[in-house]
């Protein structure tokens, strides 16, 4: 057996949370992670430090908030097999769209970088839905007092573009979201992802439909439909929250200017993405880059 101690230093940031540590265990699992069986360890709370006898496999150590956040709210670090003792630490660090999720240091491996990628998209929804409620009660309270002004068309202007929503949108700070522009209403998400062609040589060579195919293909749903469409190309795809049920729906649009390529993203409760499947075609027809040629799809 060895031990494994790990600290988690204090911040200011999900300082009342408690860390759950878990470990991967096939023979007495509790719960499971992207599949793989894991069996809790103990909690961790802001500023603690504790020791934990393990055996000496190879295993992988999860630090999740909860089980309603496991999925996008986590971090791991694989442990080779040996006999020594292993010392880790980290803190929880600021990310709304991951629930400012604990993350071991030094810990950069590809894999963990993918994690932390599908943890962003899994928990961007449940972030936009969080944030725009409270940002859209003042709002909300004007509607409900004068309903002829529910509904009117909003534009919202960026350096890179201009969109025109509806005034039931609020502009959501995307820096932590790393996405350059987001927007929600209390239904209805809508991110802006800039890829650009001079920080990535390699998407000079790339048309847009090159570029949808490699960005379905990364999602791991190469076989959804690619719809073309002048301008732009776009597809949809579901994510089930395996723990409550929900599905989310979200519709992409792609979009390649002269230095950049974008992906826009609309994400909606499939329940409710009947009712908003033309106003997105709308919405996006609204769509305007400044200073930048579109080049028709597949072009």
């Amino acid at each position: 057996m060895r031990n494994l101690t790990i600290e988690r230093r204090k911040t200011g940031v999900g300082c009342l949370a408690i860390a759950n540590v878990f470990i991967e265990d096939r023979e007495q699992s509790e719960i499971e992670i992207d599949g793989m069986p894991l069996r809790k360890l103990g909690i961790l709370k802001n500023g603690e430090t504790k020791t934990f006898e393990i055996d000496e496999e190879a295993r992988r150590i999860y630090v999740i908030a909860d089980q309603l956040s496991k999925e996008y709210c986590n971090d791991f670090f694989d442990l080779p097999a040996g006999a020594e003792d292993v010392s880790l630490s980290g803190q929880n660090k600021l990310n709304p769209a991951n629930g400012n999720a604990f993350r071991f240091d030094g810990n950069d491996s590809e894999a963990v970088k993918q994690n932390h990628k599908k943890g962003l998209r899994i928990g961007l929804i449940a972030l936009i839905v969080s944030i725009v409620i409270g940002g859209v009660v003042g709002t909300a309270i004007g509607l409900l007092l004068f309903p002829k002004l529910k509904n009117q068309k909003k534009t919202f202007e960026t350096e890179a573009f201009s969109v025109t929503l509806t005034n039931e949108f609020v502009e959501v700070d995307a820096e932590e979201l790393e996405s350059y522009a987001a927007f929600g209403s209390n239904e209805v998400a809508l991110f802006f992802y800039e890829e650009s062609m001079i920080l990535h040589p390699i998407l000079q060579g790339f048309t847009l439909r090159n570029y949808a195919e490699q960005k379905v293909y990364n999602q791991g749903i190469d076989d959804t439909e690619l719809i073309e469409t002048d301008g732009h190309v776009s597809y949809e795809y579901s994510w089930q929250d395996p723990e409550t049920a929900n599905e989310n729906r979200y519709r992409v649009y792609l979009f390649k200017t002269a230095d950049s390529f974008w992906t826009v993203i609309f994400g909606v409760n499939s329940k409710s993405f009947s009712k908003y499947e033309k106003q997105m075609d709308e919405w996006i027809s609204t769509l305007r880059f400044k200073e930048r040629a579109l080049e028709a799809a597949g072009s």
